[in-house]
């Protein structure tokens, strides 16, 4: 549109043929101001052919050398003009997605206390999830930032908020019906995070985390399960095997990956069980999380 009202201007010719051609330089600064790099380069190069045609068809001037340098000098202004632009738009976003984590830790930071006594489940095991999602991620190569490993082991803490409170004194596994409700942990957690590119993989995590690769997850049952919600699961199912259950002792950490490593390929992504296996055999101590009254969730 901005280059069909420059042509439009030049037939209209409302400043004279010995001027307008310095008009036409203002062209490539004013595109500079509402496109990005890739828009501007496109638009640009449709724009040359008809600056040139223009400035030499014109009965007052003919075409000059100095016509081209002008415009090359337009063009690096705009050039070093999106550059800039740019640099303050991604400024404005990182201000304001810091703000939203920030916001959100604070929050959720809030509700520790009433998950930690509903729950009586101890929330230093935020602090090991992280720390373990952190150091698996890294081991299998996955993009995991800092503060993304921290707010999903918060949010998933958080998730059991919205469970019957019955089922943390179950000393008895937990009927159908209460694994059904269980299942329902994935959709809270997910919506707990805002909304937000920078957070989408957070939300994917919390969804899907209890996807299998066999297809016979929830809540979608898909078969190709992102892999940073894999990643969750994994570390999530490892945690809750490390924990008492009423049903059953705590399983060693041998154990533990012994059941895992069985479900490498049918449950979990292969790469990333190897990636868990060799960060734990690589710490030499490794203290788990013990509860004080066991949260009866059916094995992970």
């Amino acid at each position: 549109m901005l280059l069909l009202y420059f042509i439009t201007v030049t037939q209209l010719n409302p400043f004279g043929y010995e001027n307008l051609w310095i008009y036409l330089l203002v062209y490539p600064v004013v595109l500079a101001l509402g496109t990005g790099r890739k828009q501007f380069v496109l638009w640009f190069t449709a724009f040359i052919p008809y600056y040139f045609f223009y400035t030499a068809v014109t009965s007052a001037y003919l075409f000059r050398m100095e016509y081209a340098l002008l415009l090359g000098i337009s063009f690096l202004i705009s050039l070093l003009l999106i550059k800039r632009v740019q640099e303050v738009r991604n400024a404005a976003d990182k201000f304001v997605a810091r703000e939203k984590h920030q916001y959100t830790l604070s929050m959720f930071d809030k509700m520790l206390p009433v998950v930690e006594m509903k729950t009586r489940i101890p929330r230093s095991e935020i602090d090991e999830m992280t720390d373990l999602l952190q150091r698996t991620a890294k081991a299998s190569q996955l993009q995991l930032r800092e503060w993304e490993a921290e707010l999903v082991s918060m949010a998933h803490y958080i998730s059991r908020m919205q469970l019957p409170d019955h089922v943390y004194c179950k000393t008895t596994p937990l009927s159908s019906s209460e694994v059904k409700v269980m299942h329902w942990h994935c959709y809270f957690g997910h919506d707990l995070v805002p909304s937000g590119s920078e957070l989408e993989r957070i939300r994917t995590m919390l969804l899907s985390h209890h996807e299998r690769l066999d297809g016979t997850g929830y809540p979608a049952g898909t078969s190709s399960p992102d892999v940073h919600a894999q990643l969750l699961g994994l570390v999530e199912s490892y945690m809750s095997m490390r924990q008492p259950r009423a049903y059953r002792k705590a399983y060693s950490q041998n154990e533990a990956l012994a059941i895992l490593t069985e479900e490498k390929g049918r449950r979990f992504d292969p790469e990333i069980v190897d990636a868990l296996h060799c960060v734990l055999k690589s710490k030499s101590t490794w203290t788990t999380v013990q509860t004080t009254i066991p949260f009866n969730e059916q094995p992970s």
